[in-house]
């Protein structure tokens, strides 16, 4: 098996143990007791890798405690890639039964073994009654569906319990001449009603509301949950490892079932409502403009009294509703947000795009200025680092903080220096975040270069020593 099949596979596992604990995690589960809740949690089946497993209660437990003294690493296994699974019971029976007590609900147990043997799933000599009864009683599937949803499990007590977030359209900008549609990606905190983050993108992607996710979080905090839709822009690897690294609880919605997500979608019509309706969108002119307008509305929707929230006998706005649970506030130092949502998807090398891993490698010496790797490979459609006194290959996961930014940055570079219709401006926001002295000031000879062949830079930070270094490399260029 390949090393990126093996860390797929490990990162698979880990997630689903991270599932079993994260109400654990976050302190949200309903029993009495962890003990009840472990007992609960290995009463049921699960399905992992394609076979259906049978966990102990010590096991859950033990990757509880796993996860508080080492984090989402503690949960990574370090040889095993397996589970034991239930062996009296064949997976195919296990099947028959759950099929039988979806399909009808009010089965007895002794009618179900009945079955079983008739329609040969087991054999009376090797599983005995109590054996499927048993079963069934641990999985929870005496009791009927009837369909209905508790939707009071939505109702937050307090703020940070959960965000909501989702995707809404919206308008058309003209940009050059061109008519682009945008979309608003948005978070909402279930108890105050208060958006920690909004903002318009041309696209709907998993990036994007990533940035947006993050950015939320750096201002207010962790929540213990949050909520999400089912499409392809929130169900991915990257944001389950992220919300396992950072103790959060990831809840989808069930398909067809808009009530779950009220609030967000009441939020997005009263913005189109009292905002959007009232522009004049040929005005417009860039999307950041357009961002700017938004970032004013939703400042004065979190400072406006709000019909539905209360402190005592009075109506108050989601700001001061959710500064009330200050103190229940979780958050985390923003580097760590950054190191977090750092991208630990294996990257994967197209035919097209190999012939400018040269060109990518050389912006990458650069970056990293040091002897330490020798050359940038492609190794099953991966891209490697060799390391010079051992020949070694380094995969991305690997690599340190700083090296994965200077690899990012080294992409990015080429494709806006091997595109000729790319416009002549590269815009950096923070790029210092994740980067030490050297690696810093290796950033800012190679934007100097590029600056002096015509190219604008716009260069965000808030350190006040990167800021003095720029303005030093750049004080005599035009």
């Amino acid at each position: 098996m390949e090393q990126k099949d093996r860390d797929a596979k490990k990162n698979e596992i880990a997630l689903f143990r991270y599932g079993l604990i994260s109400s654990l995690v976050n302190n949200t589960y309903e029993e009495s007791s962890k003990e009840e809740y472990y007992r609960k949690v290995s009463s049921k089946t699960y399905t992992l890798n394609g076979k259906e497993i049978k966990l102990r209660s010590s096991t859950i437990k033990g990757w509880y405690m796993d996860y508080k003294n080492l984090g989402y690493d503690g949960l990574v296994p370090k040889t095993r890639t397996d589970l034991n699974t239930s062996r009296k019971i064949s997976s195919d029976a296990q099947e028959k039964i759950i099929d039988y007590k979806k399909s009808f609900p009010h089965i007895s147990g002794t009618l179900i073994y009945q079955k079983l043997i008739e329609d040969g799933y087991i054999n009376e000599m090797e599983v005995s009654k109590s054996t499927i009864l048993k079963f069934i009683r641990d999985n929870y599937l005496l009791f009927g569906d009837d369909g209905k949803v508790d939707r009071r499990a939505f109702e937050m007590e307090f703020a940070n319990s959960m965000w909501d977030a989702d995707t809404s359209h919206g308008p058309y900008l003209t940009i050059d001449n061109k008519k682009i549609k945008t979309y608003l990606i948005a978070l909402i905190d279930d108890a105050s009603r208060l958006i920690t983050n909004a903002k318009f993108y041309f696209e709907d992607n998993a990036i994007n509301f990533q940035n947006v996710f993050k950015e939320g979080l750096k201002k207010y905090g962790i929540p213990k949950k949050i909520f999400l839709d089912n499409g392809k822009t929130y169900k991915n690897e990257q944001l389950a490892i992220i919300c396992a690294n950072c103790g959060m609880e990831l809840i989808y919605t069930k398909p067809y079932s808009p009530q779950s997500k009220a609030k967000i979608e009441r939020w997005f019509h009263t913005m189109k409502e009292t905002w959007m309706r009232g522009i004049n969108w040929e005005e417009i002119k860039d999307i950041n403009e357009l961002n700017d307008m938004l970032c004013d509305f939703v400042n004065e929707y979190n400072n406006k009294i709000h019909s539905s929230l209360k402190d005592e006998d009075r109506n108050i706005s989601p700001k001061e509703r959710w500064f009330k649970d200050q103190d229940r506030i979780r958050k985390i130092d923003n580097n760590q947000i950054d190191e977090y949502f750092l991208h630990t998807a294996y990257p994967t090398i197209r035919s097209d795009s190999i012939a400018h891993i040269k060109k990518i490698e050389g912006i990458f010496k650069l970056l990293v200025a040091s002897n330490e790797f020798a050359e940038l490979k492609v190794e099953d459609d991966e891209i490697v680092a060799i390391r010079s006194a051992s020949e070694e290959s380094v995969s991305v996961v690997q690599m340190s903080t700083g090296q994965k930014v200077c690899l990012a940055l080294a992409f990015m570079f080429d494709l806006f220096l091997s595109n000729s219709n790319t416009p002549n401006i590269i815009m950096l926001d923070e790029p210092a975040a994740n980067l030490d002295d050297l690696h810093m000031l290796n950033l800012l000879d190679v934007l100097r270069k590029i600056a002096l062949s015509g190219t604008q830079i716009f260069f965000t930070t808030n350190n006040p020593t990167v800021a003095k270094l720029f303005r030093r490399k750049f004080r005599n260029t035009k």
